[in-house]
């Protein structure tokens, strides 16, 4: 889990553990289990974002690893022309 998902599961825990439901009347229960529900919500909604921020994150790496790749073998081929051709820029 990264930062995202700990910020919202440290925030849900804080609230959770400040409230009382043995002593709440049936009013402040029903907006306590909307809340609750709203949190796990947000908890599931976190994980997704987050999921998707690695994915993109990885694609990203490895795009430009292959660029990279790419460029290094392009120079390889033309450091090897030069060799094939005495040193001599043609």
């Amino acid at each position: 889990m990264g930062k995202l998902v700990n910020d919202v599961n440290s925030a849900y825990s804080a609230w959770k553990a400040s409230k009382n439901v043995t002593a709440m009347n049936e009013s402040e229960l029903t907006t306590y289990n909307l809340t609750d529900l709203k949190f796990q919500k947000m908890i599931s909604d976190a994980q997704a974002l987050e999921s998707a921020f690695y994915a993109a994150r990885s694609e990203a790496f490895a795009a430009l690893e292959a660029e990279q790749v790419t460029a290094r073998t392009a120079l390889q081929t033309l450091w090897q022309g030069y060799e094939d051709n005495n040193m001599v820029v043609s």
